[in-house]
């Protein structure tokens, strides 16, 4: 999403490798340190605002400055400052966030700035976050400010009403550069998510005046802040980037301050200055099989997202992994894997006792043992929440009483009508026939999740039927409620359980409710929930909307595999971090064999 008129801009170098700059005199003498990794996806634009997905960013990001960033080894996960000075100062109100900017930090040299570094101030990231609201772009990212910066959606109403580009030099009430190193930001209203947007890399800092010399050339030769430049791009098939050498080499504590003495990664990074290594080639490898097979024979260093059947035996690494030096990091993911249910579908919908009955009876049908040994190899956790388990809210007590449990399924059918016919299957509380209708994908993991999903249904007698399309119809007909259950992976978010507790308010149906769930007290107590000071006295509210989330049963949590990422015997100073899923630009390597 976002990438449209990009793509039509720069069809033509799809299969074209463009050299940007001239490699770095390191690069030219002496044996640079290099790290190759798999290309997360495929990427296909290096500017931030036109990024279709988190893949992307994520490659991306240490070209740029963002305000904030996470913790390397923080857990739960923590915020330090970035291209600001220090941590944002809230107002009394919580809406008013002002940021002191770094003095010296410097986007590489460009034309645009007569050959010479420009320094990064205020009004870049005022005007970056301009850029990621302009319609024309239909950004991702406005996503990270839609609604919440105070005269920024009537701007952007009117540019749409009016077809006509966003005025970026206009001036927008809660986003303003208040001096050359300060930054003001008006929130419409508290929101306790909204500091974790200032970490994120959409929201990267970008000069006006390279994004209007480059047009759109910018998506391929872009100019940032960040600790690399890019020297060596081909859309979704390679990205090679060197140190920045605009970039004022930073301490490694600034970004873990609080790492212990004994972290595998302080040991290995402490004392050093960011960035270490000299180059970065990350080459899409499109076949997880094959990233492995790659690692093994040492033709890369690292592999974000592996899949666990590829890498474990059991519960232990695979004998080539291990005998190839490589080590498997694993967190739990905090994310969620949801089985929907439409409630506004007539069969699985509504608030009616019978419907609710047969959602949970559907959720306790699910074996989460069964499904992690299917699916994941059981490297992976049996989830009770939507809220993860290193994600602000989460409740370790919690128990989903919606879990597997059959014969109490098969139970609550039996009270509410649901009869069993002659044939077997049950039949509807008013006798007619009964047959549910599953969304499921094209690949062979969807043909597997549909072999499953029957087995739990037959043992139960509900009788089911699969709809096999491509993502991007299931998703228009998600966004339209024209479903009945299907699944759906979101993505972590921010780190506070506001965040995945959203994806039921009645506001977002159609965006991120693909159970169309509304329901008035779940969305007053959200609303009470968002607006309060973050900290234990918002714990009954969570509590109050899990317990509507149990009673109306729109969804199922399912199990989520573990995230697993494979290192190699040459890389030093990884660690673990959900929100931090390639951190290249905070690593090191063993210097390549001269």
């Amino acid at each position: 999403m976002g990438t449209t008129a990009l793509r039509a801009a720069t069809v033509f170098a799809c299969a074209l490798a463009t050299a940007l700059v001239p490699p770095s005199a390191t690069a030219q003498s002496g044996a640079p340190r290099v790290l190759r990794l798999p290309m997360p996806a495929d990427v296909e634009t290096l500017d931030p605002a036109r990024a279709g997905d988190l893949s992307t960013l994520t490659a991306i990001a240490p070209l740029y400055h963002q305000l904030l960033a996470y913790d390397l080894v923080a857990r739960p996960v923590r915020l330090v400052p970035y291209a600001a000075e220090a941590m944002p100062t809230i107002s009394a109100d919580r809406r008013t966030y002002t940021i002191r900017i770094r003095r010296g930090l410097l986007f590489a040299p460009h034309p645009a700035f007569g050959g010479q570094p420009r320094e990064l101030v205020a009004q870049d990231f005022v005007y970056s976050w301009l850029r990621v609201a302009e319609p024309a772009y239909s950004s991702m990212s406005w996503s990270a400010l839609e609604g919440l910066i105070e005269g920024l959606d009537e701007r952007v109403a009117r540019a749409r009403r009016e077809s006509r580009p966003l005025d970026a030099a206009a001036p927008v009430a809660g986003l303003r550069a208040v001096d050359r190193y300060t930054l003001e930001i008006r929130l419409t209203r508290p929101d306790p998510t909204f500091v974790y947007n200032l970490a994120y890399a959409g929201l990267s800092a970008v000069p006006r005046e390279v994004v209007d010399a480059e047009g759109a050339e910018f998506a391929r030769r872009p100019v940032g802040s960040g600790p690399y430049r890019a020297v060596r791009f081909q859309p979704a098939t390679r990205l090679d980037v060197e140190r920045n050498p605009s970039f004022t080499p930073v301490p490694w504590e600034a970004f873990a301050p609080n790492a212990p003495a004994d972290h595998p990664a302080a040991r290995a990074m402490r004392g050093r200055k960011i960035p270490v290594l000299d180059r970065v080639e990350l080459v899409r490898i499109p076949e997880p099989s094959t990233a492995v097979l790659s690692l093994v024979r040492g033709e890369v260093d690292m592999v974000a997202y592996a899949r666990p059947p590829l890498v474990f035996d059991g519960a232990e690494l695979k004998p080539d992994l291990r005998a190839a030096g490589v080590r498997a990091e694993r967190a739990p993911d905090q994310g969620m894997y949801l089985l929907l249910f439409n409630l506004r579908d007539p069969v699985v919908g509504g608030l009616a006792p019978e419907r609710v009955a047969l959602r949970r009876a559907i959720s306790m049908a699910i074996d989460d043992t069964a499904w992690l040994r299917t699916f994941d190899q059981g490297v992976g956790s049996v989830r009770q929440h939507v809220v993860g388990p290193d994600v602000v809210g989460h409740d370790p007590a919690y128990r989903n009483p919606n879990g597997y449990a059959p014969a109490t399924a098969n139970a609550l059918l039996d009270r509410m009508r649901y009869a069993r016919g002659s044939d077997g299957w049950r039949r509807r509380p008013d006798a007619t026939p009964l047959e549910l209708r599953v969304i499921i994908g094209t690949t062979s993991e969807s043909r597997r999740l549909a072999e499953f999903v029957k087995r739990s249904f037959d043992a139960i007698g509900l009788k089911v039927a699969f709809d096999s399309m491509p993502g991007g119809d299931r998703l228009k007909k998600l966004a339209n409620c024209q479903h009945q259950i299907t699944t759906m992976t979101f993505g972590g978010g921010a780190p506070d359980g506001t965040s995945p507790m959203e994806n039921f308010h009645g506001s977002k149906i159609g965006t991120v409710n693909f159970s169309c769930y509304g329901n008035d007290d779940y969305d007053r107590v959200y609303e009470r929930l968002r607006l309060m000071d973050p900290g234990p006295g918002r714990a009954p509210l969570f509590a109050e909307l899990t317990a509507l989330l149990d009673a109306h049963a729109p969804a199922r949590i399912l199990p989520a595999a573990d995230e697993v990422t494979l290192v190699g015997p040459r890389v030093a100073g990884f660690a673990m971090n959900p929100y931090l899923p390639l951190p290249y630009h905070l690593l090191d390597v063993a210097p390549a064999a001269r």
